[in-house]
């Protein structure tokens, strides 16, 4: 059992306040933060810790609902500490990373290893470039104490599932299987996405079509997590690029920042339209709803869209435009989504197909393929 209560009330208020932890080598980061924490009166800063092994120690002895970590610190850094805390005294984990290609890197270890969510630290003055992060920080420590999280396992078999039987009644009905075999994947995922796409991904064998993925992560980030799902994977994993071609068996990564992915016809090839978002004015990127409209649009009832864990509705219109062309949808049950907002809204609206937990994504995508 998890030590930090759900401070959400059943309306998705908040009915307590939530307890935070902030680790950071920096003394003056530690106050920075916890300064713009507790700017806000529903959230409270309890524990501080100056490096890995305090926050070990500490996430086992005191009452946390969230832990924002440094990534660098001295003794052990907060990848290794993210690790330990996740297989002993499970708390949701916020990463803060630098902007350079080695803290990218670590931040996607830091995820792979059971963080949940990371922020990018200001660069330059901290002092005049703390206030860009207020409201990200805020918002991402509030969706964190309302996330669901687990042990870390070493494979999907061990995924660790906590029933409720209210949901699983909720979720039983499926519908019944698509007509076609799709001829692409789309799979739209936030919060907690690069862990899920750990489990699903490698898991795949080849398809025999493309498979475009939008997953919320700044510019950057993006092409180092197709670089690790790449040397996991049956298939190809790439980050998209503009006016490219797709090809069966490669899976697409669409790029992070302030850019969408759409899906365009070229003559008689699909390709890659990756476009500022100034133009589609989106408040996530990329954008899912892009994606998946696009998509449908040209590939029709051959759609295969699955939506998994995140926060917010990005992927709601677009499931809309999947089912109005006739395509086919699988959301992630609440049973493993980290955060139930994306799939909700998805399933509330009765977008669904089917609703499986994480680890029978794979499975469920392979039937529906016929492999």
């Amino acid at each position: 059992m998890f030590k930090n209560k759900n401070p959400l009330n059943k309306k998705g208020d908040i009915a307590m306040q939530i307890k935070i932890m902030v680790v950071d080598d920096s003394a003056f980061m530690r106050k920075a933060i916890s300064g713009i924490l507790e700017k806000d009166s529903r959230l409270k800063v309890v524990a501080f810790a100056k490096n890995g092994k305090e926050a070990c120690e500490k996430a086992k002895t005191e009452d946390i609902d969230v832990i924002t970590m440094d990534v660098e610190m001295p003794e052990l850094n907060g990848i290794e500490a993210t690790k330990i805390i996740m297989e002993e005294s499970p708390v949701p984990i916020i990463m803060l990373s630098s902007l350079t290609n080695d803290g990218s890197h670590a931040t996607l270890k830091a995820l792979e290893n059971g963080a949940i969510d990371f922020i990018q630290k200001p660069s330059g003055n901290i002092s005049l470039d703390i206030h860009r992060i207020e409201i990200e920080i805020v918002s991402k420590v509030i969706a964190a104490a309302n996330s669901r999280i687990r042990r870390i396992r070493t494979s999907n078999r061990d995924l660790d599932v906590k029933k409720e039987e209210t949901v699983a009644k909720r979720e039983t009905f499926i519908r019944k299987e698509p007509r076609y075999t799709p001829n692409i994947l789309v799979i739209g995922t936030s919060t907690g996405g690069p862990k899920a796409l750990q489990y699903i991904i490698p898991e795949l064998p080849k398809l025999d079509v493309p498979v475009v993925i939008a997953q919320h992560m700044p510019a950057g980030f993006t092409a180092i997590l197709a670089e690790s799902l790449d040397k996991k994977s049956k298939m190809r994993v790439k980050e998209g690029e503009h006016n490219e071609e797709l090809e069966p068996n490669i899976v697409y990564i669409a790029p992070g920042g302030k850019l969408n992915t759409i899906i365009k016809r070229a003559g008689t090839r699909k390709v890659l339209s990756i476009e500022d978002n100034e133009y589609h004015k989106k408040i996530y990127t990329p954008s899912v709803d892009l994606l998946m409209e696009s998509t449908s649009s040209i590939y029709m009832e051959r759609t295969l869209g699955v939506i998994l864990t995140g926060m917010g509705n990005d992927g709601l219109e677009g499931f809309k435009a999947l089912k109005a062309n006739g395509g086919y949808s699988i959301a992630e049950s609440s049973n493993t989504a980290v955060v139930y907002g994306m799939p909700r809204v998805v399933i509330e609206a009765n977008l669904a197909d089917d609703i499986c937990e994480l680890q029978d994504v794979p499975k469920k995508i392979m039937k529906i393929f016929k492999l």
